[in-house]
C-alpha cells in the first residue's frame, strides 16, 4: 500500500511542477495591449526577458495620446525599466520598485499586470527573446 501512495504522491507533485513550469516558460517574450476610448489612444508593449532562474527584466514601452474637447494631443512616450522576482508557489512576477504584479494565463495568451491590464503576446506568434540576454 505504501508503494502505491508514494508513487500517487509523486505523481501529484510532478503535475504541479510541469504547470508551474509552463508558466514560467511562457513569461519570456513581447506582449502588447492597444488602448482607443474616448480618453486615450495608444500602445504599451512589455518585453520581458529572463536573467537568471527567478529574476526577470521587464521593459515597459508606452506610447499615448490623451484626447481633450475630441483633439489628439501631443504623443506622451515613456520606457520604463522594472526588475521582477518569480514566485513559483502563487506563478506570478513580483515587480521590486512599484510594487506589481504580473500574472500568466498561457492558456489565453494573456499576461496581466494587477487585475486590469490584459496584455496579448506581440505579432501573430509568441516572441521569444533567447540569446539577447544570455
Amino acid at each position: 500500500m505504501k508503494p502505491i501512495m508514494l508513487a500517487c504522491c509523486i505523481a501529484m507533485l510532478s503535475c504541479e511542477q510541469n504547470e508551474t513550469d509552463k508558466v514560467k516558460s511562457f513569461i519570456p517574450g513581447s506582449y502588447s495591449k492597444s488602448v482607443n476610448n474616448e480618453f486615450n489612444i495608444g500602445n504599451d508593449t512589455l518585453i520581458i526577458t529572463q536573467l537568471n532562474k527567478n529574476i526577470f527584466r521587464i521593459t515597459r514601452i508606452s506610447s499615448f495620446n490623451k484626447i481633450r474637447d475630441k483633439k489628439k494631443m501631443k504623443t506622451d512616450r515613456k520606457i520604463e525599466i522594472w526588475t521582477a522576482l518569480y514566485n513559483k508557489d502563487e506563478r506570478v512576477l513580483h515587480e521590486a520598485k512599484k510594487g506589481k504584479v504580473l500574472s500568466f494565463l498561457p492558456d489565453k495568451n494573456i499576461v496581466m499586470v494587477g487585475s486590469m491590464n490584459n496584455f496579448k503576446p506581440f505579432g501573430i506568434a509568441h516572441l521569444r527573446l533567447k540569446g539577447i540576454d544570455d
